[in-house]
């Protein structure tokens, strides 16, 4: 199964991509660097540099990675921005409407980097 993260360069992003790849987590970073030249990377993980908004290019990337889950992390750094110019941040959606489950895609990106359920506690009967 492989992970494709959207903003994977960025603070948040990129701390969910280490804890992915420290669970053997095939990834697949999408970032435009717009937020700065980002953060390091785990050996493995793959970063291409392009805009979440380019539906073909989402669409091809799913397909060739063989994505399985989305994590969406990409986003503007300045809330202004969202206010001034709106229709710069309306392209990202176009994450979701490239994948082909994104609900499914959403339970799969929970269930990959979550932790282990503790043991159970409760004495045999």
């Amino acid at each position: 199964m492989a992970i494709l993260v959207t903003g994977g360069l960025g603070f948040v992003g990129s701390h969910f991509v280490w804890a992915a790849a420290a669970r053997g987590t095939e990834l697949v970073v999408l970032d435009d660097r717009s937020g700065g030249p980002g953060a390091a990377m785990p050996a493995g993980v793959e970063v291409v540099l392009g805009d979440v908004g380019d539906e073909v290019e989402v669409a091809a990337l799913l397909a060739r990675k063989r994505v399985d889950a989305v994590v969406h992390f990409a986003g503007r750094i300045q809330v202004g921005e969202s206010v001034t110019n709106p229709s710069s941040i309306s392209t990202s959606t176009s994450v979701a409407r490239s994948a082909s489950s994104p609900r499914r895609a959403a339970r799969a990106s929970r269930a990959s980097c979550s932790p282990p359920p503790p043991p159970s506690t409760a004495s045999p009967t």
